[in-house]
């Protein structure tokens, strides 16, 4: 039976998490904090984004190697219905029947590998990243019951590792040689052309996620175009002016 008190992490693994430097040994000890849930197997993926390099995708998991390598062969991720459900939701998804209706073939080939009975977790930021939670355990099917006693653990395990991971990706000091100049690519230039494009005023008001000029600046600003020949509209920003381009398909979990 599956269950109860121990669905509880342990507060000193949690701030072991938070001090672990190494990128393996904070996975081993994120395990380990879902062995205390009952669980198995656990994988996460971070798809990031870096200024300077794009794109970068981080694996981690303790799967059968044979089904890493099948996962990868076949292009699983293409039709892996928990990656397209993280894409678009911060909502656990449960792996049932229905979800995997459109891809019998990787629900029964996973249960072949021992990977059964689980359920995975997304999370995103505004930067871009991306990342999936996947536990899961080879006998004991989940219960609903068990799903909303746990999926806050695994919400929260979820949330810190991506946290963690991402500012391994993008560690301050690399931050700074990317925006270098000589160093920095056509992203770099790209977001520096649209932050000038959209140059806020100070008397800026934030209203529905964009920002507005008051009316009364909006005649003054207005006025002094008019005065140059042009007439623009007053100036509106998303506050998605920099927001990276679509992720690239995931290749493997």
């Amino acid at each position: 039976m599956h269950g109860g008190s121990n669905a509880i992490l342990k507060q000193e693994q949690l701030q072991q998490l938070t001090q672990e430097e190494n990128q393996q040994q904070m996975f081993a000890t994120a395990l380990s904090l879902a062995e205390q849930l009952d669980m198995e197997f656990l994988a996460y993926r971070l798809n990031g984004r870096t200024v300077a390099e794009g794109p970068q995708v981080m694996m981690f998991n303790n799967y059968p190697a044979e089904w890493n390598e099948l996962y990868k062969k076949n292009e699983y991720a293409r039709i892996d219905p928990v990656l397209v459900h993280c894409h678009h939701s911060n909502m656990p998804v449960l792996w049932s029947p229905q979800l995997y209706k459109q891809a019998p073939e990787l629900r029964q080939t996973a249960c072949e590998h021992g990977l059964c009975h689980g359920w995975s977790q997304g999370t995103q930021d505004l930067r871009g990243n991306e990342s999936v939670l996947c536990v899961s355990r080879r006998q004991g099917e989940v219960s609903m019951a068990e799903l909303y006693e746990k999926s806050a653990q695994t919400l929260w395990l979820c949330n810190l590792l991506h946290t963690l991971m991402v500012a391994k990706l993008h560690p301050p000091k690399a931050r700074l040689q990317a925006l270098a100049p000589g160093t920095r690519g056509a992203a770099v230039d790209r977001c520096r052309q649209d932050r000038r494009r959209h140059q806020l005023h100070p008397h800026a008001v934030q209203k529905h996620g964009q920002f507005s000029y008051p009316q009364h600046h909006q005649q003054t600003q207005h006025h002094q175009q008019d005065q140059r020949g042009r007439h623009r509209h007053p100036v509106r920003v998303d506050l998605r002016f920099c927001s990276p381009t679509p992720s690239p398909p995931a290749k493997t979990l």
